[in-house]
């Protein structure tokens, strides 16, 4: 076999990152994002934006308008951004750049939380945990003298965390619901 053909069956046996796919759902057009990877109905940021870590627990019960739904785990979220971002969770949320298309796809995707000519982020709280609740901030920014570049942080904070008008949560359901 000839090393071009190798690389080739190489390039197509790689796993590529499975399509996201923005979906309508009870909460309006394009709230819902499809996971087929993970399984999963990941809910729009826009959906829980401003809203404390009490006021989502309460709506999350069966009888809430988010029954259904629970918090993302750290697990999930990692692979979603190792699978998008090609880089080890430790890495794409770390010192690494994430690439700018990527990151600007993922917060367009996600809804971002703050939007402006040179900025796009989204902040997002997941898997709460005794007293604290971890968070991820994903931004992509286009500076007047450098070049567009963008990063992700995860951070851990208290609960009970109060309503942010930048900051949502991260909430999935098995898909199909």
């Amino acid at each position: 076999m000839r090393p071009w053909a190798l690389l080739g069956l190489l390039l197509i046996a790689q796993p590529a990152a499975a399509d996201l796919l923005a979906r309508d759902s009870e909460f309006g057009p394009a709230t819902m994002i499809r996971d087929p990877g993970r399984g999963l109905d990941w809910l729009h940021l826009s959906a829980t934006v401003n809203r404390s870590t009490a006021d989502i627990a309460k709506d999350l019960q069966p009888s809430g308008k988010l029954a259904g739904f629970r918090y993302a785990s750290s697990d999930e979220l990692c692979s979603l951004l190792e699978e998008q971002t090609g880089l080890p969770c430790t890495e794409a949320t770390g010192s690494e750049d994430i690439p700018y298309d990527v990151a600007v796809k993922l917060i367009l995707l996600f809804g971002p939380t703050e939007e402006n000519e040179r900025v796009k982020s989204l902040r997002g709280l997941f898997e709460p945990g005794g007293d604290l609740v971890w968070g991820l901030v994903l931004s992509a920014r286009t500076p007047e003298d450098d070049g567009p570049f963008s990063e992700a942080d995860i951070q851990v904070v208290p609960l009970p965390r109060q309503a942010f008008p930048e900051e949502g949560h991260f909430l999935v359901r098995k898909a199909g619901n």
